[in-house]
């Protein structure tokens, strides 16, 4: 049985109306419903939100940078990488589609498979590219790419940036990167798939970034929230406004909803990280979790990165967005 929780017409309904004070419903612009896009491919690029890792110990199976959820069978535990799925699981749920990655019951032509990998930046989409072109062969227009990428930037920038440059500079930089990465999402689409693509969610909101604030030297959680935005705002920008052709999600605008009223979302906490600390992602799993820790009711997993707790409302998000824009 799925661990997708039914959300229900309560949390649906704060999540759509999340979604409109943001704007989303014209994030994607066009007005007009075209022929319904039936896409026969899924390809994922990213860094650790959309990445599944083959386990060669268990057959089909894959961990995940989020909660992995251990299943024991005769004394042997084990990982099912269908449930807590991530994000782009659920986009592929949408279409009966299975990862290449998680395939435990060994569908003999999976059509969906993700290029991204941990620690991934802007500058290391080219390479994703090309092992996509390389496994898959050409882009097509019955291809449905998705992208989340950024926080390894947006990390990166503010670590080498506090003390030593101004705030300017350090956003002037994710800004540039936004448009970089706009750029390869334009140029995706020119050459056939629809693409999904995700803003970053807000850093300041997460674990490490609440955690700054206590650190003084010019760190601070609303440091990180500003140089996140300002990230996403130039995406936003850049990317080709055409409903037709991408549709963005604001994870940004979700996370800060769920921070402000965890409990409407299901959630009982949305500042804290499940995993224990001695679990290093991707080896935290449901057996690791901190004491009353739930990987459904916890919005991030570690430091940084979500729990199944985000990654089910950004799937729901990913659904919403993948059935109303206009594709």
């Amino acid at each position: 049985m799925s661990l997708i929780r039914n959300t229900g017409r309560g949390w649906r309904h704060v999540l759509l109306c999340a979604v409109a004070v943001a704007g989303l419903a014209a994030c994607g612009g066009g007005t007009s419903q075209r022929e319904p896009f039936v896409p026969q491919r899924m390809i994922s690029f990213g860094d650790e939100a959309s990445v599944l890792i083959k386990d060669p110990a268990l057959p089909g199976g894959a961990r995940k940078y989020a909660v992995n959820l251990i299943v024991t069978t005769n004394g042997v535990d084990a990982v099912d990488c269908t449930q807590l799925p991530l994000w782009t699981q659920s986009v592929g749920n949408l279409y009966n589609f299975v990862f290449e990655e998680c395939n435990p019951g060994a569908v003999a032509a999976p059509q969906a498979a993700t290029f991204a990998r941990a620690g991934a930046k802007v500058g290391d989409l080219g390479e994703q590219i090309g092992r996509a072109l390389a496994a898959k062969g050409a882009f097509r227009s019955d291809d449905f790419v998705t992208m989340l990428m950024g926080t390894n930037d947006i990390l990166e920038v503010y670590e080498g940036g506090v003390g030593i440059l101004s705030e300017d500079a350090m956003a002037d930089q994710l800004r540039r990167r936004a448009e970089q990465l706009a750029t390869v999402v334009n140029d995706l689409v020119g050459q056939g798939p629809r693409v999904l693509l995700s803003t970053v969610p807000d850093l300041g909101l997460s674990p490490f970034g609440r955690g700054q604030d206590a650190l003084g030297s010019g760190r601070s959680s609303s440091l990180l929230s500003r140089l996140t935005a300002a990230f996403n705002e130039q995406l936003g920008v850049k990317i080709i406004l055409d409903g037709s052709l991408i549709g963005l999600m604001q994870a940004d605008q979700m996370v800060q909803s769920m921070a402000r009223s965890p409990a409407s979302f299901g959630l009982s906490n949305a500042s804290d990280a499940v995993c224990a600390a001695t679990a290093v992602l991707p080896d935290c799993s449901t057996k690791t979790l901190i004491t009353d820790g739930n990987a459904s009711n916890f919005l991030w997993a570690d430091g940084t990165r979500m729990s199944f707790g985000g990654h089910a409302f950004l799937g729901q998000l990913a659904q919403e967005r993948a059935l109303q824009n206009p594709f």
